[in-house]
């Protein structure tokens, strides 16, 4: 698998804001090296949906990088035991829509 990701560095974490949850990550560009910047932002509208579902979703967002290159890892491991089968092909299609080199959805009938 390709360890080229053009999406912000992790880690992510999430902090309350005036409007709702961000996402941040550190900035990498000279001017703000280090500091959090917001990246996301994640919010409920008149209770729609519910605080704690907005909390969820953001938790998710933050762990994107994470679960990406754990996925990954998977991926390799798995490729090097020679096993196969449609949850690593789903797997292999996902991590390309995460990257951005496909917009197609897994195909769960995909057999590798």
């Amino acid at each position: 698998m390709s360890n080229k990701s053009s999406h912000t560095p992790g880690p992510y974490s999430v902090l309350e804001a005036v409007s709702g949850l961000q996402i941040t990550a550190k900035a990498q560009t000279e001017q703000y090296q280090g500091q959090a910047v917001a990246i996301a932002e994640v919010r409920s509208w008149d209770g729609e949906p519910p605080i704690n579902q907005v909390r969820a979703n953001a938790d998710l967002f933050a762990a994107a990088p994470e679960l990406l290159e754990a996925l990954k890892g998977l991926v390799d491991e798995i490729g090097r035991m020679d096993l196969g089968g449609p949850g690593v092909a789903n797997a292999k299609l996902v991590i390309a829509k995460a990257e951005g080199s496909s917009r197609s959805e897994p195909d769960k009938h995909n057999k590798e």
